[in-house]
């Protein structure tokens, strides 16, 4: 279980850093083309903050999942620093 359970902690990192990167991108999108004198009409405005807001949301939700499976199995994963590397792994 502690195997599964440390997966589920990385592809959550995944998601988790997926998700904000998208929404990243719809934001920094939509600055540049402001910026740029691009005018948005609003129903594509709209569009576009409910994909960034509906991509943190999953996020976001993704996480209190994973702390509540956690809290109900008491098994909590944690990060820790590699020795000798920039990367961090999932433990126990």
């Amino acid at each position: 279980m502690t195997t599964s359970m440390i997966n589920k902690a990385l592809d959550l990192e995944d998601k988790v850093s997926a998700n904000m990167k998208k929404a990243s991108a719809i934001l920094q999108a939509m600055r540049t083309l402001e910026s740029e004198g691009c005018k948005l009409n609003d129903a594509l405005t709209g569009n576009l903050l409910w994909a960034a807001s509906d991509l943190i949301d999953e996020a976001v939700e993704a996480e209190d999942d994973f702390l509540n499976e956690q809290r109900e199995k008491d098994l909590w994963v944690s990060y820790q620093q590699v020795p000798g590397s920039a990367k961090l792994k999932a433990v126990e």
